[in-house]
């Protein structure tokens, strides 16, 4: 019901472009509208001519009226959105002559079934409002946003409960910390005995 809402809203408009889903559902509300019409109009005529050939002639020619002016009535948007499936796929609107045409009608087919390009010169893309710039105007990028944390431990950072590169961890000497059989500070190295004299006794023995 989208579909043939936007359609029937752009009654006459051959400018602008739709989309393959706008052009094919309308395309189905078309025929089962059309189609009903006129199977409605024989059961109604056929029923009535049970009854009476006058009033059963009479109630088919009236139900086969509604039928054409309703068919002809949807003759006109359905070559507007036409049209703009094809401003869709790139092509004029021109290209609808080939229908006329023998075997021209396939071509224009295939057409129809082409995908939306990006933003042309018949107007932004109608699958993809506001692609993201990078990508192609009209075209999204295929890779949604992912959520990066703040900081990430990398060389020479830290991670989660672990040393970083060059950082003092637990247990481990750092900058102006004793670490193990190290001064601290303001602590005095005990004193060495490499190359010094053992002491002497001052006092003479007795």
């Amino acid at each position: 019901m989208q579909a043939v809402r936007s359609v029937l809203s752009q009654y006459a408009t051959f400018s602008g472009r739709a989309r393959r889903s706008e052009f094919w559902w309308f395309g189905l509300f078309y025929l089962l509208v059309t189609w009903g019409l006129f199977i409605v109009a024989a059961l109604l005529g056929a029923g009535a001519m049970a009854l009476d050939d006058t009033l059963g002639t009479a109630v088919l020619v009236v139900a086969l009226i509604v039928a054409i002016v309703v068919m002809i009535g949807l003759i006109v948007p359905s070559l507007a959105v036409q049209v703009r499936r094809l401003h869709d796929t790139g092509r004029s609107g021109w290209w609808l002559l080939l229908s006329f045409v023998p075997f021209g009608g396939i071509v224009v087919f295939v057409f129809t079934l082409l995908d939306s390009q990006p933003d042309n010169q018949y107007g932004p893309s109608p699958k993809y409002p506001g692609g993201l710039p990078g990508f192609g105007g009209g075209y999204p990028s295929p890779y949604p946003p992912q959520p990066y944390p703040a900081q990430q431990p990398g060389y020479g950072q830290p991670g989660y409960g672990q040393p970083g590169y060059g950082q003092p961890g637990y247990g481990q000497p750092g900058y102006g910390q004793p670490g193990y059989g190290q001064p601290g500070y303001g602590q005095q190295p005990p004193p060495s005995s490499y190359g010094q004299q053992p002491p002497q006794n001052p006092l003479p023995p007795q």
